[in-house]
């Protein structure tokens, strides 16, 4: 077999390859002990843990808005999931917390969380809601679905159209 031959049974098997399946990549996330979520990554810009002390509360807002916070000389509105979710809230006694910038269209938002897993990956994402819990419904994007679990993808606009929150 000369050099040519081989060259060419080399392309033909690369271009032969079967393609791994779509996937897709969510932040898995615990909005407190109870209630695990994902975020696209997509959505995405940074996690990080801060000290409490970085959120400055602002006086006369709902609940959920833990007050402002300032990271690379842009200010965030912080937000405990939690609460917004109509779940318990986390632990405001804690020195830290875990925080995720998001981007909600357009807008850069700090969403603080109990906990963030980590990055997890997906074989599909599927828009029924209607068996997770009514008070999340609203906030859901669908569910990514992975070979033995399935999570809840919040739809990261959804938060910013939360009526009276702004």
């Amino acid at each position: 077999m000369g050099t040519r031959d081989r060259s060419s049974s080399l392309s033909a098997a690369k271009s032969t390859k079967v393609a791994d399946p779509p996937t897709d990549r969510y932040l898995e996330i615990q909005a407190n002990s109870d209630t695990t979520l994902a975020l696209p990554m997509a959505s995405v810009q940074e996690v990080l843990t801060i000290e409490a002390t970085n959120i400055v509360p602002i006086p006369n807002m709902p609940a959920c808005i833990l007050g402002i916070l300032n990271r690379h000389s842009r200010v965030y509105w912080a937000i405990d999931l939690a609460t917004l979710l109509a779940c318990q809230s986390v632990d405001m006694v804690t020195h830290n917390f875990n925080v995720v910038i998001a981007i909600a269209g357009g807008m850069p938002i700090a969403i603080v969380v109990h906990k963030v897993i980590g990055m997890v990956t997906a074989d599909r994402l599927e828009s029924t809601v209607s068996h997770f819990p009514a008070h999340l419904q609203p906030y859901l994007q669908g569910r990514a679905l992975q070979a033995n679990r399935e999570l809840a993808v919040i739809k990261v606009e959804a938060i910013l159209q939360t009526p009276g929150l702004f």
